[in-house]
């Protein structure tokens, strides 16, 4: 009989409410990139850094794990920035598989007050269906990472001001009952 894991997908914070809606998977597959569907945003593993704060609003270090945002938060339109996010294994805990039920393990928007976004990384894209995986060590993150011009997603320059990001990583915990990453949202100036 095929096992179906569900997950938990985008998480809205605001005031204390929570919004969350349900998928699943039946299969998983590693991480790369598939003729039916792209998997990202690309990612790497590095080493946890103790001296960088896990900042992210979920998930507590009770739980193993810490997630921060680690990209730029000043740029001016039309000129490339790194945006990046981190998912973070602390040190002594094994090993740990992330899992998503299908390609997309992150997303990047930026908007005033979050939403509706000017931008966002997935805007357009098509993911592949299968699940993917991004295995984790203890005291290692896997960091997932893009480029933006600072435009919004018709490509036109965004206007001086101060934006919201949000780094949401979409991977939840193999064998977890449900994922606990939900947004990393910080302040972006626009010059």
């Amino acid at each position: 009989m095929p096992m179906t894991m569900s997950t938990f997908r985008r998480c809205s914070l605001a005031a204390g409410a929570v919004a969350l809606a349900v998928s699943s998977a039946s299969a998983a597959t590693a991480a790369g990139t598939r003729s039916d569907g792209e998997v990202g945003p690309p990612h790497r593993i590095t080493t946890f850094d103790p001296n960088q704060p896990c900042t992210g609003s979920g998930p507590t270090i009770a739980t193993g794990w810490c997630s921060q945002y680690d990209g730029a938060t000043v740029g001016r339109s039309g000129h490339p920035v790194v945006l990046s996010t981190s998912v973070c294994r602390l040190p002594g805990l094994p090993t740990a598989t992330l899992i998503t039920e299908d390609g997309e393990q992150a997303d990047f928007s930026i908007g005033r007050h979050t939403y509706p976004a000017s931008w966002s990384w997935s805007h357009g894209r098509t993911f592949s269906p299968d699940a993917s995986l991004v295995t984790v060590p203890g005291g290692s993150c896997v960091t997932w990472s893009v480029r933006w011009a600072v435009v919004d997603n018709h490509g036109r320059p965004l206007a001086p001001g101060s934006y919201d990001i949000s780094a949401t990583p979409l991977m939840h915990e193999r064998g977890a009952m449900a994922g606990l990453f939900v947004d990393n949202v910080e302040q972006f100036t626009v010059r």
